[in-house]
């Protein structure tokens, strides 16, 4: 037979004698080639060892990555499904981990079949990974039920604990004295749960323990939280509680007591500060205050520190006081009185232990009030009045024991804060025309808001204004006239109330027409006769205005309800009666006294009924008047030897021989104010006083 070695072609022959005769007469060369041939099958059979030992390996390769990511895919769905279930299922229920097998059994199968294809061609995990993929699976189902039940013995001890906690808040520290009703309570919240794996049992004591000491560890934390803690600190030193608390906890219980003490006596301290703060200020403003705040202060800071605050409340008192006095002193005796009281070794007052003799410093304090007062009292009188007048009368409403809510008291109170205004400027020597209801803020807010208003809106918010005021709404015109109020507009609102209303209601109609440039006249007749009407009777430049432009309102109202848009005075009959009903129904009509044309206090008054009012009038009504010589006497007015001239609304100077009455201290003119005076004239007349 002829084979192939190598890819060689060798030829078999017989050959005699015995083999080895037979192989010694073999030619060298084959007996070579017989040789090789069998190292050569030697190294195939351990190249064929090796490709068997790196397929195995490979194929261990596959299967543990194979396995590895289905085990991952495994516990991803796995974990997924935990969370899921512990949103739905309390973790102690026994369904959690039945719900867990189960799951995990429709898993097993998707997750260890094999797939058809290695990749890309490559080689296939081997049948043997299901057995191997099975019991791993089945340690990590051991792993998730364990967890669950981690789950579950956490979730046990700590809904135990946190009803321990609810037993504390509920009974306090009662339930610590009884451990036993402690072991109990817990008893029966496990039989309620259920015996979930002999878990429930097997803890039992360990859970009783845990809650009596958390128990005792909530108790003085709850004490703490509300500030007990004299009570928190006797808990922690209870012989019966202190051994079921830990050396670490009960350390971090004491610290904790300790923090709050150190909080509490911070904040003791400025709440006594504020006390103080407020009291004493209160004291300086003269506003009543509560006598328990002493009591406060003894409790929260100690008897010695509430006698050092009463007696600084009664110095600061005594400054209001002082200050106070100086306020209703004209400058020059303020400030000697500021000198008599200063705390010095040669001062009487401080060596009689007067005024300020225990503290020069408040003296000190009330002279830096008193000067700081006065600027800005000069700067703004009402404002610096204002700091002051809620005081005086929640002060005097205090001391008579008025509810302040009620409707009716709110408004005697604002009646009271207006009275308190005046009477602080008259004080200080501020009269007449220069008395302000309204700080320049006040005042120039109220005309910012007339102003926005409509024509028709105007009179209705001065109508409403008069109402609040009442008979101060005379300061109230003044007050805006000096921030700009339109001209025109305070004589019209001074009508209010009166027989006139009406008046004002056209003035003020004409006043803020839209139209109001183009219906006025601009013929020099229409101006002279206006003036005519005006300039002889008031010498006031400012008052002069207003009742030009109240005229000119008045006449602008007429006109256009007339249907007259022609701006135009040409002496036609009609334009001339609307204008001498203006000016009469404006001024009133003038009269005539001891042969000197003047407008009465009262608009519309006839002359005969002036002439019987000035017979009432009697030297106290001119109290302030001199001459030269000495004091006028009425009956210059009286004889016809005295006139009268309209220097204002309802005022008039008294000219004697040519010259001016002068007052007191004759550095101004004498004004007689019959419009304050003259219903008190009139009552004089009814009563029969004259006869």
């Amino acid at each position: 037979m002829a084979s192939t070695l190598l890819g060689v072609n060798h030829q078999r022959a017989a050959l005699p004698g015995t083999i080895d005769q037979q192989a010694a007469s073999i030619n060298p060369q084959i007996r070579a080639d017989v040789g090789l041939g069998r190292g050569l099958q030697k190294v195939a059979a351990g190249a064929a060892l090796a490709l068997e030992r790196n397929r195995i390996k490979e194929q261990k390769t596959v299967d543990s990555a194979y396995l590895s990511e289905a085990t991952k895919n495994f516990d991803v769905k796995m974990g997924e499904e935990y969370n899921r279930l512990l949103s739905e299922t309390d973790p102690t229920a026994p369904g959690f981990v039945e719900g867990l097998n189960r799951y995990a059994e429709s898993l097993r199968e998707d997750v260890l079949g094999l797939p058809e294809m290695g990749p890309e061609g490559g080689m296939l995990p081997s049948a043997e990974i299901q057995t191997r993929g099975s019991d791993r699976l089945n340690r990590s189902i051991g792993n998730w039920v364990g967890r669950a039940q981690d789950h579950a013995r956490v979730a046990v001890t700590n809904k135990a604990i946190d009803n321990a906690k609810q037993m504390i808040n509920r009974k306090g520290v009662a339930v610590v004295n009884d451990p036993d009703s402690l072991a109990g309570y817990l008893d029966q919240l496990m039989e309620e749960m259920g015996d979930f794996d002999g878990l429930g049992k097997r803890n039992l004591d360990n859970m009783t323990r845990t809650g009596q000491a958390s128990l005792v560890k909530n108790a003085v934390r709850g004490f703490v939280r509300t500030r007990k803690l004299d009570q928190a600190e006797q808990l922690l030193d209870d012989p019966a509680y202190k051994d079921m608390l830990t050396p670490e906890v009960t350390t971090s219980l004491r610290n904790s007591i300790k923090s709050e003490k150190a909080t509490l006596r911070q904040e003791n301290s400025g709440t006594v500060k504020r006390i103080q703060t407020n009291t004493i200020a209160r004291a300086m403003r003269g506003e009543p205050y509560d006598d328990s705040v002493f009591d406060q202060v003894a409790q929260l800071g100690g008897a010695e520190q509430a006698g050092i605050f009463e007696d600084a409340v009664v110095r600061a008192t005594h400054v209001y006081g002082f200050v106070e006095n100086l306020k209703t002193m004209a400058p020059r005796e303020a400030e000697q009185a500021l000198r008599d009281a200063k705390p010095q070794s040669n001062n009487p007052l401080y060596v009689a232990g007067d005024t300020f003799a225990d503290d020069a410093a408040d003296w000190e304090q009330a002279r830096d009030q008193y000067y700081r007062a006065a600027n800005d009292f000069q700067r703004d009188p009402v404002a610096s009045i204002l700091k002051n007048v809620d005081a005086r009368v929640e002060r005097d409403r205090y001391a008579s024991g008025i509810d302040g809510a009620d409707e009716s008291n709110a408004e005697s109170e604002f009646g009271d804060k207006l009275d308190y205004i005046i009477e602080e400027q008259s004080n200080r020597g501020v009269e007449g025309d220069e008395i302000r209801l309204l700080t320049n803020g006040q005042a120039g807010a109220e005309v910012d808001g007339f102003n926005k208003l409509d024509p028709a809106e105007k009179w209705d918010y001065l109508v409403e204004r008069q109402e609040i005021y009442g008979d101060k709404f005379e300061y109230y015109m003044r007050d805006l006239d000096r921030s700009g109020l339109p001209k025109g507009a305070g004589v019209a609102a001074r009508l209010m109330g009166t027989a006139r209303n009406d008046v004002g209601r056209r003035v003020m109609s004409g006043l803020f027409n839209e139209r109001r440039k183009d219906l006025t006249p601009k013929d020099k007749y229409f101006k002279a006769a206006v003036e005519k009407a005006i300039a002889p009777y008031y010498i006031d430049a400012e008052l002069q205005t207003n009742m030009r432009d109240a005229i000119i309102g008045h006449y602008v109202h007429d006109t256009q309800l007339a249907g007259d848009n022609s701006g135009d005075f040409d002496g036609d009959d009609a334009k001339e009666d609307r204008l001498t009903r203006a000016i009469q129904e404006v001024t009133g009509g003038a009269v005539e006294f001891n042969d000197q044309v003047i407008i009465p206090p009262l608009p519309g008054m006839s002359e005969s009924d002036f002439e019987d009012a000035m017979e009432l009038l009697t030297n106290e009504d001119l109290a302030g008047a001199m001459l030269t010589t000495g004091d006028f006497d009425v009956d210059y007015l009286h004889d016809g030897d005295a006139q009268l001239v309209s220097i204002g609304d309802g005022e008039y100077a008294i000219m004697l021989n040519g010259a001016p009455v002068m007052n007191s201290d004759m550095t101004d003119v004498f004004t007689l104010n019959l419009k304050d005076i003259w219903s008190d004239l009139l009552s004089r007349k009814e009563s029969g006083w004259f006869d």
